[in-house]
């Protein structure tokens, strides 16, 4: 009997694109690795590539391009040629067995018991990512529990508590995050602290109707809200993919992030926000020396 696993797809590690890939490969597997010399990322990128070829007892075939971003001197065409064809857009990104194209995304397997893998996608940006590279998915309303969250954090302290929500997605997000069995964080060390709060305001997201009344009890609470604007050029605020307001709530400090978040549960008009208290699992960091687990 084929088994499936449900998971839901996020962001990427640090700004990188991953594919779906078993972690145990049959034969010689190739990995191709897009970077540039203008990528801040890219060299974060390096140690979770170094990390992960760590794991692997199969032998490899590692081949950088530098594309996408212009050109340096180590930028050759075909490098490019490679990325375009392969719908690879931004750098880092690791390819492995040119399995961006949808024939070959079941490459390996066969030795993985028959398991399906099925996506659940909490934006469009990241829908589209995953039918380019032929990732099946379900709607979100299709399940009740998954397997396995991936995810990314603005701020993560030690209790692994969150402020999530720069990308205005951070309802959806919550929603499959209360229905995983597994909610992993991925991110970079420069989204640790010390007390939540420390460098992002709290998002929110607000029915239109209530923006004042939520505002003014938000404010009762100690914070200064602040409705995110669009980008430049782009008139209004920041609407989410539901239809609602997004603002920020800054707080000088959160002592108790457990008590604001149900605070900020109580108040009605407030759709949602991004205190994830009690949700993550487990928070994988890449920093200078590898990677740090808690």
């Amino acid at each position: 009997m084929k088994k499936t696993l449900v998971i839901v797809l996020l962001l990427a590690v640090m700004g990188m694109s991953a594919q779906v890939v078993p972690t145990f490969f049959p034969r010689k597997f190739l990995m191709e690795h897009f970077t540039s010399e203008n990528c801040n990322e890219c060299p974060k990128g390096m140690i979770a590539i170094k990390d992960f070829l760590a794991l692997q007892s199969t032998p490899y075939i590692w081949v950088s391009h530098h594309a996408i971003y212009g050109t340096d001197e180590y930028t050759i065409p075909e490098g490019n040629k490679i990325a375009q064809t392969f719908s690879i857009y931004s750098v880092p990104t690791v390819m492995l067995n040119r399995t961006n194209q949808p024939d070959n995304i079941a490459i390996g397997t066969s030795r993985l018991e028959n398991l399906n893998v099925i996506g659940v996608s909490t934006s469009w940006s990241t829908t589209l990512q995953c039918r380019q590279l032929g990732i099946p998915l379900k709607e979100m309303g299709e399940v009740s529990e998954l397997d396995i969250v991936i995810d990314g954090a603005d701020e993560i302290d030690p209790q692994r508590g969150l402020i999530k929500g720069r990308g205005a997605a951070h309802l959806l997000e919550k929603v499959v995050a209360s229905m995983a069995k597994r909610y992993i964080i991925i991110a970079d060390s420069g989204k640790k602290v010390e007390k939540l709060g420390e460098k992002f305001a709290v998002p929110l997201e607000i029915l239109p109707n209530a923006i004042g009344v939520v505002t003014a009890k938000v404010e009762a609470l100690g914070a200064k809200v602040k409705v995110r604007m669009g980008a430049p050029g782009k008139d209004g605020p920041v609407i989410s993919d539901s239809g609602n307001i997004i603002a920020d709530a800054k707080f000088d400090e959160i002592k108790n992030p457990q008590e604001l978040s149900d605070k900020l549960d109580s108040i009605t008009g407030l759709v949602g926000h991004g205190l994830f208290i009690n949700m993550a699992t487990q928070v994988i960091l890449a920093t200078e020396n590898g990677l740090e687990e808690f």
